[in-house]
């Protein structure tokens, strides 16, 4: 089988660059709505160029709306896709499932992509995208080869899988810390970076454990010494990272990697061997303290971290990128047929396939008749067309005539028959019904709280306001799990109901894990709360009330209508949301995170075992930043993730006069038993009207008041 070489670019020189490097497909950002939202991005005319270019060479073409949409967007984004999907774009890699929905309907005849931040990692969530119709997966960077070539057995799904360039520390999709640091939101293609700044490293008792370092910063991927494992794992395309990369960066991965899958698809993984030559290109080429082989082969681990600079080092610039940037031509072989009081004809061969053109009618010259080197001349002035003559031979009789203008008409016409039969045009015709609204589920409002120990949930169960209970059961101990199913029968007969909070994460052995928790609770469980596509496709086969958390991310009301489908109860709107913007949600059945320390970031990366020694023992740790703020960091040994908690904790009543309606959730994590009580005594009384003067100093109102760009 051929693999597919699947090469970044940021504009059109280098997307020149990467096709001459012998790359199968090329993967770009439009306009706008690309998760590179400050690269220098193609326009459209730009873009159609491209398209027409690539597919000239046979190269595919598949552009990045992999950012999240506001509903005031959606139409916008419809809009600029038209003249992509008329030119015969490929493919759209996209994480909204608004954007997903409405792309389905509006631009049936072609593919679509689930990108790396829909953070899918198991089976379930693979066959779910693709019986919605997705036709390829690039499953999270976290993944085993044993991981990735389970879901290409069972999922029976295409397979997009990174195999060089930058690595996030946190699971793509999953990360909100540059964006409630700074308010550029990876989710919206702005994200600034912070895990390349140092951190401390504090332990529970706020002893320094770690000096000031890169903990969270990854080394670049590379791959190219085990190519053979990842296409025998069942990767179909090979994806490089780096469309902010300069062309000397692109077109040198691209090429180095060409040779080595040409090796493989010739010969096999037999005798297949990397020079020390091709390795120490790479490294010059571009990398971050020097080259990791990933997840691939392993969970985590502190040899994947940047151990000095985390910034890239390469040598941008030391090709000659006008030369690696040129336009490369189409060779043809023409024949060219003058015939008094005939047609002119020209025949054109490009490989199996034959073009004929006839245009004006030859006349007989009244003098001197024209020669076939001036008609050779004529006919091979190709300009800056994308085609070149091989070989172009005029068959013609004597005395024959005909204007320059003509047979400059004929080569331009034969030429743009040739583009058409090389390329692909589709019509664009609008949906009768472009709404497809699903029906909603209108339910009164209420409070939920999510809370992840013991005192947390006894504290909760003693308010009567508060009538859904999230527990975060990955986080209990075996021995715990009695007392806690001891106080959900108590909540139960008090007219609670309680719903599992699935792992944020949910690979094959987290739903091992879950699975038993599961078998123990489901009696006294009315629903799950799903976080990951994997686990929304599990939940639906356990055949119970189902909320999406705010990981899955709702933003416009097209989105809503496609997790309705799926089966979803109710949605939680996402935390990056402003209030105006919420209002512009059905909220009859989503709900609000009022209060809580909004997860920053969840790793397979652990900061316990890349500080000191794994003790598969759970635990909080705390990193502290150039700024002085402290985000606690949670290793949740029963999934194998860890998760990191905002330095402050979002409230959006902790003054009073701001007015809540719809159902609201609280969510506990780091509270001790008194700041659980503050808060419920402040919700209380700035929601409630319960009479008090309790006050929360250290809060953040999150992007309530100023949402992001």
């Amino acid at each position: 089988m051929k693999h597919e070489l699947l090469a970044p670019a940021g504009n059109l020189s280098i997307f020149y660059a990467v096709v001459n490097a012998g790359a199968n497909a090329v993967y770009v950002g439009g306009p706008k709505f690309g998760a590179r939202a400050y690269a220098k991005n193609f326009t459209t005319e730009e873009l159609i160029e491209a398209i027409t270019y690539a597919h000239l060479h046979q190269v595919k073409v598949y552009m990045t709306v992999n950012t999240l949409i506001k509903e005031n967007e959606l139409a916008e984004c419809i809009e600029m896709m038209i003249p992509f999907y008329k030119a015969g774009l490929d493919g759209v890699i996209l994480q909204d499932m608004g954007v997903f929905r409405a792309f389905r309907k509006h631009f049936p005849n072609m593919e679509l992509h689930a990108s790396t931040q829909m953070s899918v990692s198991n089976v379930h969530g693979a066959k779910l995208l693709k019986e919605a119709g997705i036709v390829r997966i690039v499953p999270s960077r976290e993944l085993s080869l044993e991981e990735i070539k389970r879901i290409h057995e069972e999922a029976d799904i295409e397979i997009e899988s990174f195999i060089h360039g930058a690595l996030c520390y946190c699971y793509s999709g999953q990360c909100l810390m540059s964006s409630f640091i700074g308010g550029r939101s990876g989710n919206r293609g702005r994200c600034a970076q912070p895990c390349r700044l140092p951190y401390e490293v504090y332990d529970s008792e706020t002893k320094r454990i770690r000096e000031s370092g890169p903990i969270l910063s990854l080394k670049d991927l590379c791959t190219i010494t085990f190519l053979p494992q990842l296409l025998d794992a069942g990767i179909f395309s090979l994806k490089i990272e780096g469309r902010m990369k300069q062309a000397s960066y692109a077109y040198t991965v691209v090429s180095i990697y060409r040779k080595y899958l040409d090796y493989y698809e010739a010969n096999g993984a037999k005798g297949y061997e990397v020079s020390r030559k091709d390795i120490e290109t790479l490294l010059a080429a571009g990398n971050r303290d020097g080259f990791t082989d990933g997840y691939y082969f392993r969970h985590n681990g502190k040899e994947m971290l940047t151990t000095g600079s985390a910034s890239h080092a390469s040598s941008d610039g030391a090709l000659d990128e006008a030369t690696l940037c040129a336009k490369k031509k189409i060779a043809i072989h023409g024949t060219c047929s003058l015939r008094i009081n005939k047609p002119v004809s020209l025949q054109i061969y490009i490989g199996d396939q034959l073009v004929t053109i006839e245009g004006d009618v030859v006349q007989e010259a009244t003098s001197k008749g024209m020669t076939q080197e001036q008609v050779h001349k004529q006919l091979s002035k190709t300009g800056t067309s994308d085609f070149e003559w091989s070989s172009l031979d005029v068959e013609m009789e004597s005395q024959v005539f005909l204007p320059v203008s003509s047979l400059n008409q004929l080569r331009r016409i034969a030429f743009s028959k040739i583009t058409d039969l090389l390329t692909f045009r589709r019509t664009y015709v609008e949906p009768e019904d472009s709404t497809n609204r699903m029906p909603l589920s209108h339910k009164g409002g209420h409070v939920s709280v999510l809370v992840r120990t013991i005192p947390q949930l006894r504290l909760v169960l003693s308010k009567e306001y508060i009538t859904r209970i999230y527990l975060e059961v990955t986080t209990l101990l075996p021995d715990e799990e009695p007392e806690v199913l001891a106080l959900m029968h108590d909540g139960i007969r008090k007219g609670r109901s309680f719903y599992l909070a699935m792992p944020y994460v949910f690979r094959k052995d987290n739903e091992v894990e879950f699975s038993k928790q599961w078998n123990y609770f489901s009696a006294v469980c009315e629903g799950v709360l799903a976080r990951s596509y994997d686990g929304l496709a599990y939940a639906k086969s356990l055949n119970v009330p189902i909320i999406s958390d705010s990981s899955l991310y709702v933003m416009n009301q097209t989105a809503q209508d496609q997790f309705r489908e799926y089966g979803v109860q109710e949605m939680t709107m996402s935390v990056e949301l402003h209030k105006r913007e919420m209002v512009n949600l059905e909220q009859t059945d989503t709900e609000c995170i009022a209060y809580g320390r909004i997860p920053m970031m969840i790793s397979a990366g652990c900061v316990y075992k890349n500080t000191k020694n794994c003790k598969k023992q759970p635990g909080m740790l705390y990193l502290k930043d150039r700024k002085g703020y402290v985000f606690p960091v949670r290793n949740e040994c029963r999934g194998c993730y860890n998760v990191m908690y905002n330095s402050t904790p979002t409230c959006i009543f902790a003054k009073s006069g701001e007015t809540m309606s719809g159902n609201i959730r609280l969510q506990f994590s780091t509270e001790t038993d008194n700041e659980v009580k503050q808060v419920l005594s402040i919700f209380e009384q700035n929601v409630l009207g319960t009479p008090g003067n309790v006050k929360l100093d250290n809060f953040t109102w999150g992007h309530y008041k100023r949402g992001v760009e």
